[in-house]
This record gives structure tokens, sequence and C-alpha cells, in this order.
């Protein structure tokens, strides 16, 4: 069983323009807090063997530059923390990462209000596993790149709430035992997501 919680806001700001309309010069800010919670059933994982509860906390803030009617281009700075409780025990994990993670964005606005976009990234990020009471604390270093569709909704001249789901791309992490010469261990993927974890909603503010 899952279960999926994300909670997403964008931040404040005084707006200076007057035109809602994406174009050269247009700022876009935004952001999003996201929190989710889901039981995992996984004998094969690539960092630890566990059956459980793991728990993600997410903050990125976003700032776009618009270079025409339709791209914008941008870049989000953001922190993930995860946790996880084991079944029937004090076992925990402790994941914390740091994401920077540039992005270029094609729109198609279908009406005043309405649109559609594709969002290319390219994300970097870095971070610490930490197990509980025991186990050994690892470096962690991960990178993804691909290309997420999205609806945009404009509900006044500045302000627009927008859904994104899916991921199209290649992703790769890689965990090395911390103060040590270990060999990495490393995971990679490439493919299409469309889980409904990939779900996010999020708001934008036109300058």
């Amino acid at each position: 069983m899952k279960k999926n919680l994300l909670v997403l806001a964008g931040l404040l700001f005084f707006a200076i323009q007057a035109s809602a309309q994406i174009g050269p010069g247009k700022i876009l800010l935004g952001g999003s807090l996201g929190f989710s919670s889901k039981d995992t059933e996984n004998d094969n994982d690539w960092i630890n063997s566990r059956n459980g509860t793991e728990t993600t906390f997410e903050l990125m803030p976003r700032i776009g530059f618009g270079l025409s009617e339709n791209w914008v281009i941008g870049a989000g700075i953001g922190y993930q923390s995860t946790k996880f409780d084991r079944d029937g025990s004090d076992y925990e994990e402790k994941t914390n990462m740091f994401v920077f993670s540039p992005y270029a964005r094609y729109y198609k606005m279908v009406s005043e209000k309405v649109g559609f976009f594709g969002e290319g990234t390219f994300a970097f990020g870095t971070g610490k596993y930490k197990p509980e009471p025991t186990g050994n604390k690892k470096d962690l270093s991960s990178f993804a790149v691909g290309v997420t569709p999205g609806i945009t909704y404009f509900i006044t001249e500045k302000i627009a709430f927008e859904a994104t789901m899916g991921f199209l791309g290649y992703s790769q992490i890689k965990a090395e035992v911390d103060g040590t010469d270990d060999p990495e261990s490393e995971k990679s993927e490439f493919g299409l997501n469309v889980d409904l974890t990939t779900l996010n909603f999020g708001v934008q503010f036109v300058l």
C-alpha cells in the first residue's frame, strides 16, 4: 500500500510589472514545498534491503527569465530530506540532499489563461546517507537529465498555478562509504516514469 501527499506553495513577491504575458525580459518566481509518505516493500534495495515507511520533505525555490513569448530558462536550488523507518525495529535511514537544477521550458498557450509546457532539466545533487543505530555513513552524488510535461493556468494576470507529471530521461546516483576508499555503489535508470509520485503542483509569479 502506498500513500502520497504533496503540498506545494510558491514564494511571496511584490509585482512591479503590469503584463502577465510571458515574454522577453519577464521574470518568473516560483517554488515548491513538498511532503510525501509511502510504504516500501523492497528486498533488493541498492543501499539496504528494507520494508517499512519512507517519508520525504522537499523545498525548491526557482527563478526563470523569459527569452521570448514561448521560451523560459532558469534554475532552482533545493533541499530534500528522506527518512526510512523499518517495520518492527528501531532501525532508520536518513538521507539529506542539496540539488541544483537548471531548466529550459517551452510554453504553448491555448487560451489567455491555459497553456501546456515541456520542461527539460539537468539536475545535480550532493548529500549524505546515515543509517541508525548501526551502519556505514555514505556520501551521495546524483545526476539526472530529462523532460517533463505540464499544464499551467493563470488565475490572475500575474499568478499561475501549474501541474507536472511524468519524467522521461536518465538518472544516476552514487554512494561511497564516508571516510574510506571503498568502491562506489551506483544505480542508474533510463526510461519513462508516469507514477503518481511524479505528480507535482506549483505556483509561478510573473514580474
